[in-house]
C-alpha cells in the first residue's frame, strides 16, 4: 500500500462527485469498471449504460446537487482496494410549488475498487444513508 495508491483512491472519490454535482455522465462512467456498480437503498444500476441513468434520475429530482467528500479509509492488496468514504451529500429539490427546499444527507460509500492498466476505477459503490435533514430556504434574490 502505498500513499500515492491511497491519494489516488480519494481522489476518485473527488472525481465522482464532481461528475455528480456537473450531471456528466461521460465523466461518470469513466470512473467505473465496465461492469461496474452503484447499489443505494432499493436499486441498483450496473455497467456503464445504466451508470449514464442515475444522472437523468438526479434531474428529476433535484434542481442541483453539491457532494462534498470528507474522509476515506482504505485497505488495498494489490490491484484491489476496499474503502469506507464519508460525504455530505446537499441537494436543491424540484419543486413544482415554487418553494426551495433543501435536502442533506450524511452518507458513507462502501466502496471496492480495482486496478486496470496501472489506474484505479470504482468495481463497486454501496451507498448507505446515516441521516437526511431538510431545510426551507429563503427566497433566492
Amino acid at each position: 500500500m502505498s500513499i500515492a495508491d491511497e491519494h489516488a483512491l480519494l481522489h476518485l472519490a473527488e472525481l465522482y462527485a464532481r461528475a455528480v454535482d456537473r450531471r456528466d455522465a461521460d465523466a461518470l462512467v469513466s470512473l467505473f469498471t465496465e461492469d461496474g456498480i452503484i447499489e443505494r437503498p432499493g436499486s441498483v444500476w450496473q455497467g456503464h449504460e445504466k451508470l449514464r441513468g442515475i444522472i437523468a434520475r438526479l434531474n428529476t429530482l433535484y434542481a442541483s446537487t453539491f457532494h462534498t467528500v470528507r474522509n476515506q479509509t482504505t485497505v488495498i492488496d494489490g490491484t484491489t482496494a476496499q474503502a469506507e468514504t464519508y460525504s455530505v451529500a446537499m441537494h436543491i429539490l424540484n419543486s413544482a410549488e415554487g418553494d426551495r427546499k433543501r435536502m442533506d444527507m450524511g452518507i458513507r460509500y462502501q466502496d471496492s475498487f480495482v486496478r486496470q492498466d496501472g489506474v484505479w476505477l470504482f468495481a463497486k459503490r454501496e451507498l448507505i444513508v446515516d441521516w437526511v435533514e431538510t431545510t426551507v430556504l429563503s427566497a433566492e434574490a
